[in-house]
């Protein structure tokens, strides 16, 4: 089950008929940034041009109005980690697809990433088929590098096939040892 709070406080009330003991439950959440202008830029905690911070497991929510897809593409990208396993530090992009109101939001993976490609100009780009797009950033304690930097726009479904549309689906995954 999934909620997703209107403000940045949630009150949680647990009740027990006292009558038999379980193991409990585990509450998971996360806080995001949430980005609403038409197109912008997001960086990871180092901001532009410094590197990213130990221990980090950040979300951004880009989130356009229900009439356009979300879209990213990374400006910089330089992750510690070797693909696929991407088992030190990586970053996430993920659909957000709207569902029942007990349901929230679910997501779909669109793309997982680590490592520092020597040819920055052929990074990622996506479009999601909603009008949201969540990016995670996680690093563990050992080594940080520069970070990545992502432009994203709000694009009009009218857009999404016109000749003119410069963002295109690709997958490309990049390793450190490139």
């Amino acid at each position: 089950m999934y909620f997703t709070s209107s403000s940045n406080v949630v009150y949680i009330k647990f009740l027990s008929d006292a009558v038999a003991t379980h193991p409990g439950y585990t509450l998971k959440y996360w806080c995001t940034d949430t980005y609403t202008a038409i197109s912008g830029s997001i960086y990871d905690t180092g901001g532009l041009g410094s590197s990213y911070g130990n221990n980090e497991n950040t979300f951004q929510l880009v989130k356009c109005t229900d009439s356009m897809f979300a879209s990213a593409s990374f400006t910089q990208l330089a992750v510690d980690g070797v693909y696929p396993s991407c088992s030190t530090d990586r970053i996430n992009v993920a659909s957000m697809l709207p569902v029942t109101a007990s349901q929230g939001l679910l997501y779909s993976l669109m793309y997982t990433g680590c490592g520092t490609p020597t040819d920055q100009s052929s990074l990622w780009k996506g479009i999601s088929p909603s009008n949201m797009m969540l990016i995670n950033f996680v690093s563990n304690s050992a080594v940080v590098k520069g970070g990545n930097a992502i432009s994203y726009r709000c694009l009009p479904y009218s857009n999404l096939y016109s000749s003119d549309l410069l963002i295109s689906v690709s997958c490309q995954h990049y390793s450190s040892g490139l």
